[in-house]
This record gives structure tokens, sequence and C-alpha cells, in this order.
């Protein structure tokens, strides 16, 4: 890949010294008033967008404002080459001159990729669009492990500027179980997001693995910053969890297990694994004569809706796309815009039409019906299939507020809009 890089920039540097260097050698007229101004606004406009360019990714946090200088320095050098007078040159060695600028854009391109890390990053792409596994073991393994080398290096080298390849990194890292590894990486990312709960607790886990599946005061420290962090934080719990049961301390297992699956939808994979792991755990304690005490049955509180389709709107005939679906959710009144409860029906529902909302319905558990005295439901056709609005949506132009209860309340809303 490195090499058709060059080849393929050569190539372009020479279609552009032939559309500009030839003609020029050809010529035996100097340039007239109106070639020269022409040909100094170009150079205007090139230097006016490349300074911009600069600008941006310094802005973006790219580069640094050394960097940023360095290029604006030589596009200044640049851009006053250009500008020299020329008037008493030989004609075809003052023509020579514009190919300066020519050179210099893919030379300073190159060196700006390779330096601020993006040459890398294409190749790192591109090894990964193409990655081909041989079909022996050993070859695979070999390959991941190339993979993995490669893409500490990058990380060790621009991480610091692009946090995402620290990401990268660790996580090619815990797959090849270089646990160590991957602990070094979340540790550089926890420097730079040290208010990152899910930071710390990947933290946490790496140190975990890579210490042998042992606790140690480092790990224990991590753990207690993670759920100072957030007290909810799944991968910390789900570490706490593993960590107590191999030590035997099952009521803790079980005490962190179940503060997962207590977020979890209802009946998910995820919670009925989890659960298995608690039902161990019991069972165990058990037998050492420990008994822990059932966990009490939370009663959800919950929003009956029941949702209709307006007369007139009905009558007129709904424009649907081959995507539609219908959607009912309750949000929060004066709060975050996510949805805290969705339904999703199909387009061909026959109305009026009842649904249940409730906390096994939520986007995130960290955004729950239960958490909010009072919600507003409505309801969407949406012509894209996602739950964000969007032009051409039928939807219920009068959200209805009600109070989320054990009783489930009943409202009834009515689609009777289009989105223009």
């Amino acid at each position: 890949m490195q090499i058709e890089f060059y080849l393929l920039t050569a190539v372009l540097l020479l279609l552009a010294m032939a559309f500009v260097v030839l003609p020029l050698l050809r010529s035996h007229e100097s340039l007239d008033v109106n070639q020269q101004r022409a040909r100094q606004l170009a150079n205007i406009a090139n230097y006016r967008s490349e300074k911009r360019d600069i600008q941006t990714q310094q802005s973006n946090g790219d580069i640094t404002s050394e960097e940023a200088e360095a290029l604006l320095a030589e596009l200044d050098r640049t851009l006053l080459e250009d500008s020299e007078d020329t008037t008493d040159a030989p004609e075809a060695r003052r023509g020579l001159w514009w190919a300066v600028p020519v050179l210099l854009v893919p030379l300073i391109t190159i060196a700006a990729y390779q330096r601020l890390g993006g040459l890398d990053e294409i190749l790192l792409q591109d090894r990964l669009a193409n990655l081909q596994m041989p079909e022996s073991i050993e070859a695979q393994r070999a390959e991941i492990m190339s993979l993995h080398d490669a893409i500490q290096q990058v990380a060790a080298k621009h991480g610091k500027r692009k946090p995402d390849y620290w990401v990268m990194a660790a996580q090619t890292a815990m797959n090849v179980q270089d646990f160590q590894a991957a602990a070094n990486n979340y540790a550089q990312l926890a420097v730079q997001y040290p208010d990152d709960a899910e930071v710390i607790a990947y933290w946490a886990q790496a140190e975990f693995m890579a210490g042998n599946r042992s606790m140690t005061p480092k790990i224990e420290g991590l753990i207690q910053r993670a759920l100072a962090l957030d007290p909810d934080q799944s991968t910390v719990l789900g570490l706490v969890g593993i960590a107590a049961f191999e030590a035997a301390d099952y009521p803790r297992a079980v005490d962190a297990w179940r503060k997962i699956v207590a977020r979890l939808p209802a009946g998910s994979p995820d919670a009925e694994v989890i659960q298995q792991g608690i039902d161990n755990a019991i069972a165990l304690a058990a037998s050492q004569g420990i008994e822990i005490a059932p966990v009490e049955v939370a009663q959800v509180v919950a929003v009956e809706v029941e949702i209709d389709l307006d007369p007139v709107l009905a009558s007129q005939g709904l424009q649907l796309s081959d995507n539609v679906v219908l959607f009912v959710f309750a949000q929060a009144p004066d709060g975050p815009r996510m949805p805290l409860a969705v339904a999703r029906l199909a387009p061909d529902t026959t109305f009026p039409v009842s649904v249940r909302l409730d906390d096994n319905m939520a986007m995130t558990p960290a955004m729950r019906l239960s958490q909010f005295p009072e919600v507003q439901v409505s309801a969407r056709f949406s012509q894209s299939g996602t739950v964000t609005a969007g032009s051409g949506d039928y939807q219920v132009s009068s959200p209805v507020r009600v109070a989320p209860a054990i009783d489930a309340p009943n409202v009834r809303i009515v689609i009777d809009q289009q989105r223009p």
C-alpha cells in the first residue's frame, strides 16, 4: 500500500508538471499582463484555501500550534516566491518558477500526512479493509499479532494527538490476550479522560486479566474510582462479581451482578446469562451455610397508550415508504429528547391499537421511564424507519403528558399531522 501511495503521488506530480512546465518550455513569448494577473490570483486563492485547511486542523486538535506555524510559514514562503518580479529573467527560466508550488504541494502533503499520522491511518485502514486470514491457525495468529504490533506502534507515535489510536490498540491487545499492553493503552486514555468511568473500568478489567485474574490494591482503587464516577458502571460491576465469585465471596458477587441485571431488559440474553451466575453463586453460598436473601421484585411503573388515526388523515390516504415504522414513545417533557421508552409496531397496524410502555423499553439504562415523575407520550409513522423525526412523517401534533405509575394509567393519542 505504501509503495502504491508514493507511485500514485509520483504519477500525479508528473501530470501536474506536464500541464505546467512543458507549455512554458515551448513558449517563445513572455506572458502578457493578463496572464500574469490570472496566475497571481490563482496562487492567492490556493494560498487562502490551504491556510484555511491548516487553521481547521489546528482548531480540531489534529496538529499542534507549532506544527501549524511551520506549515503556515512554508505556505507564506511559497506565496512570496510566486510573487517575485521575474520581468528580467529569461522567459523559459521564468516559467519554470511556476512549477515550484506544483512540486511543493504534494511534497508538503506527504510530509504532513506522515508527520501527523494521516498516512499511518490510511495504511492501517487499508490493511484492515483488505485483511484476509490464512488457512492455518499458526498463520492466522501470526497475522493478528503483526496487526496488533502495527497498531501499537501507531498508538505510541500518534496517540497523544489522536486518542482513537489508543482505543484501537487497547482493543486489539485484548483480542490477542496481550492484557498488559491493553492496560497500558487504557492508562494513557485515562490521563486524557480522567472522568470517563468506562475508560477506568476497561483499565481495571485489563489490569485484572494481566494479573492472572487476581485482585490487587491498584485494581481495587480503579474499581472504586470508576464506581465513584458511575455507581452502575456495568463493566466494573461485572469485574467485581467475577473477582468475588473466584474468591468465594458469593454475597458480594451476587450483589454486584444483581445491580447489572436490574438495568437490563427482562428476558434479554445478557440478563439470562448473568442470572445463571447469580443462581450458581447462591447455590454455592448455601452449600457453605450462607443464606443470600432473594431480591425483592420491584413493581414496574408503566403507561398504557391507545393510539388512533385521525379520520380526516385516514380518508386522505397515508403515503408510506417501504421503510416506514410506527413508533410509540415517551420522553421527558423538559429534559433530554432521547426517548425513555419506545415501542416499535408494524406499519399495517389496525387502529385503534394499544401498547404498554415501561422500563424494559428504555433505549439506555441511564434514561428510563421510572426516573421521571411525568412523561410526554407521542407516536410517529417514521418514513425512514428510525426514531429521529424526518420530513413526510405522520405524527401526533399534541403529545399527552402523564405520570407513570404501577397501575399503568391509560392515555389516548391521535396521529393527525404530517411533517413538512
